[in-house]
């Protein structure tokens, strides 16, 4: 008796597509999406914000070098100068609120401590309407800022000092006579507003910035991880599934 024994014929050419080929490139267009979503979803950590209330610890914690300083020194002795709504020095712009009066006084006319001061709120004669601030415009870059200040009446108030950057973030700080007030972050500033709560005038002097001696860091937040787990696992699994599919075939005798 013979027996006719069939030849096995091996081809090369792929099968057919089915529903699991799909499924597969689904899976790693999803591993890689996640990833994608991950890296974007990366943010700066929470702004770290380090305040000051004395000029030499302040100056210690910034870049040696990067401080300018505006001083105010232009008013003509003896006098109020008028500089409504807005002054600029060192490129920063110092604005007043609406309805205010921006003079820089003279420390013949008036003496806060050192030389000329930038008056808030009024010259030499009638009160302000309220509120009374002062909005400061910064350069670029900068994430140090110092300055010394107080109430004109010479009378306990308490300040606020508002950082607009990213978020903004106030801090509170009372003065009798003149005081110091600093911060310095690891994000940058875009402006500062400086306003009495008692809304009565204030001087400001001395205003420095810079750069401060902090890094930013950007660290992944818990849902940012997540997604980058699930991506990075989802390529691993594509990964073997096409090591799998390249192994050749087992022959069966």
């Amino acid at each position: 008796m013979t027996h006719r024994v069939s030849r096995l014929e091996f081809s090369s050419r792929p099968p057919a597509a089915t529903g699991k080929p799909m499924m597969k490139r689904l899976a790693g267009a999803m591993a890689v999406a996640g990833l994608f979503l991950a890296s974007a979803c990366l943010k700066p950590a929470r702004a770290i914000d380090i305040p000051f209330s004395d000029r030499a610890t302040f100056t210690a914690a910034t870049v040696p070098g990067s401080l300018r300083t505006a001083d105010f020194e232009v008013a003509p002795p003896g006098t109020f100068l008028d500089v409504t709504p807005s002054f600029s020095e060192q490129g920063a712009i110092f604005a007043v609120s609406p309805g205010n009066v921006l003079t820089i006084a003279d420390a013949g006319a008036e003496n806060f401590g050192t030389g000329d001061s930038l008056l808030v709120g009024g010259g030499a004669v009638n009160p302000p309407p309220p509120p009374i601030f002062l909005d400061v415009s910064l350069p670029s870059n900068i994430t140090a800022v110092g300055f010394d200040f107080g109430p004109r009446s010479r009378v306990l108030s308490d300040f606020t000092f508002t950082i607009n950057g990213s978020p903004a973030r106030t801090f509170v700080s009372a003065a009798t006579t003149r005081s110091f007030f600093g911060v310095a972050s690891d994000t940058v500033f875009s402006s500062l507003r400086i306003q009495s709560t008692v809304s009565q005038q204030f001087f400001v002097d001395q205003f420095s910035f810079g750069q401060s001696n902090l890094s930013v860091t950007a660290v992944p937040e818990p849902g940012t991880m997540t997604l980058m787990g699930l991506g990075l696992a989802g390529l691993i699994g594509a990964a073997r599934r096409r090591k799998k599919a390249q192994e050749p075939a087992s022959e069966t005798v």
